[in-house]
């Protein structure tokens, strides 16, 4: 898993180049080590939380325990429930927002909020659309564009003012992107203007990708490596095979707040290691 920081934000271009997705990895890896003096004070300020969520995982069921399965939407319902009562108990400032990634599409579901009401009434009422299984979204494109995403989240994401790192921001804005789909991830034509939000420390966009333990290497890595390029430096980007503890294990690490967790160098230095650590 890939995680941690550098001393200098590098430039991040957000279209296709001529470098192999293993570099792109490796490339992530290499720009995780800030100097302590450059972190942001590890205070407790209030988050605003963009939930992202794939609705239509490719997996069509994710193992509870031998003999016992659990379709995936289920499980991700659980474990954001879980998400919300430990965000809002900790820090009742934090504001969840939720997006949902349905097809090709992305809808801003439910608002900022801080009300935990409000967000678990509508957490409980996220289903499957009729007539969308597991594969029937596989067939129009050979891959999931991030572009409609990471528009919505530019309309709807404020980034603080502050005058360095050291000054404490009145919030952070983080979005947490659940992935489960086996399509390769894209980023179409130029997305300069987020790169505003890759360049601010205030911004940080975690992922977890969902897959089947068999699933094709080529595609794991070039969805991570299209992942890694929306990390500043800050991001957690975790995988999970579809085993209910490993994907609860995983979830459960969004749960800390970015300026007080570690980053990810500091504990895993290879985001290919993630799954093997999580089986043992």
């Amino acid at each position: 898993m890939v995680g941690g920081t550098k001393a200098e934000v590098p430039e991040v271009e957000l279209t296709e180049d001529e470098d192999s997705q293993e570099a792109h990895v490796q490339k992530a890896v290499e720009r995780k080590k800030l100097q302590p003096d450059e972190r942001m004070p590890p205070i407790n300020v209030p988050e605003k939380i963009f939930l992202c969520l794939d609705v239509t995982p490719s997996c069509s069921k994710i193992s509870l325990y031998p003999g016992k399965d659990v379709e995936p939407l289920l499980l991700l319902k659980q474990s954001i429930l879980i998400f919300i009562n430990n965000k809002l108990n900790w820090n009742p400032q934090t504001q969840i927002a939720i997006i949902l990634l349905n097809g090709s599409s992305a809808v801003l579901y439910c608002p900022f909020t801080d009300r935990k009401d409000k967000l678990i009434e509508n957490i409980k009422r996220i289903h499957v659309p009729p007539g969308d299984g597991d594969t029937s979204m596989e067939d129009d494109e050979e891959d999931f564009c991030l572009n409609e995403l990471l528009k919505l989240l530019m309309m709807n994401v404020e980034l603080p003012e502050c005058k360095d790192k050291k000054t404490l921001p009145a919030f952070i804005a983080r979005g947490i992107f659940f992935y489960g789909r086996t399509k390769f991830l894209s980023i179409r034509n130029s997305m300069d203007k987020f790169k505003m939000f890759i360049d601010s420390p205030y911004f940080i966009f975690d992922s977890l990708f969902l897959h089947e333990d068999e699933l094709d290497e080529s595609v794991r890595v070039q969805i991570i490596s299209t992942l890694s390029k929306l990390d500043n430096g800050y991001s957690y980007i975790l995988e999970t095979d579809n085993s209910a503890v490993n994907f609860m294990n995983a979830f459960s690490l969004f749960s800390s707040h970015p300026l007080q967790r570690p980053h990810q160098s500091d504990f895993k230095d290879d985001i290919m290691s993630y799954k093997k650590s999580l089986s043992s």
